[in-house]
């Protein structure tokens, strides 16, 4: 029990140490106006987002049943030669599986929404189960497969979340790494100890 213990404990703090790389789908539909009209300037848009329950399926780390839960809000301004420069708002965000989540805040803009892509930004605050004390930054792209009125699919990928120790983790990652150490040398031991003498020489 007491080795039980450990290995989920070392395999948490492995966890609050590691990149997190992730892709997924869904649907999104425009939610309600959250700036007025008065404060756009002319030619401004400002779409909110929201994602649809139940449409997401998400990939983290090579492991499928994730899903994803948030709301983004971007301002569209249009700029010299047609293009248009994204500003975004801040918001909460959650992908789940079972009992592990990553949740924080995250951040729309990109320069290149007139191409179709949105760029996300984000801030991990914690975590629960495998991830619980997880922080970190990262971002991915969003592509939009049309208008998203009244909804419409999307596909995010380049998502990459790289871990952020605070520093009263700093200890917990460096004592997991010298446990893992004395763990192998413990075990080279044992190996040396068992292994049979040639033959012709005492044991």
């Amino acid at each position: 029990m007491v080795l039980t213990g450990a290995l989920l404990g070392a395999a948490s703090t492995a966890a609050l140490a590691q990149t997190v790389a992730f892709s997924g789908s869904g649907a999104v539909a425009l939610g309600p106006l959250v700036v007025p009209p008065s404060d756009l300037q002319a030619g401004e848009s400002f779409y909110s987002l929201a994602i649809l329950p139940g449409t997401t399926a998400y990939t983290l780390n090579g492991q499928s049943g994730w899903t994803f839960e948030s709301q983004f809000a971007v301002r569209l301004t249009p700029q010299a030669g047609g293009a248009l420069a994204a500003a975004g708002t801040v918001t909460a965000f959650t992908f789940t599986r079972g009992a592990d989540s990553l949740f924080g805040v995250g951040t729309t803009g990109s320069p290149d929404v007139s191409g179709g892509l949105i760029g996300i930004g984000y801030t991990v605050t914690g975590g629960t189960g495998l991830y619980a004390g997880y922080s970190g930054l990262g971002g991915s792209l969003v592509q939009l497969f049309g208008p998203p009125l009244p909804g419409v699919g999307y596909a995010e990928f380049n998502g990459l979340l790289t871990p952020v120790p605070e520093p009263a983790t700093a200890p917990l990652l460096l004592a997991a790494g010298v446990m893992a150490w004395a763990a192998r040398a413990a075990a080279r031991r044992l190996r040396a100890v068992a292994r049979p003498a040639p033959q012709g020489q005492p044991t």
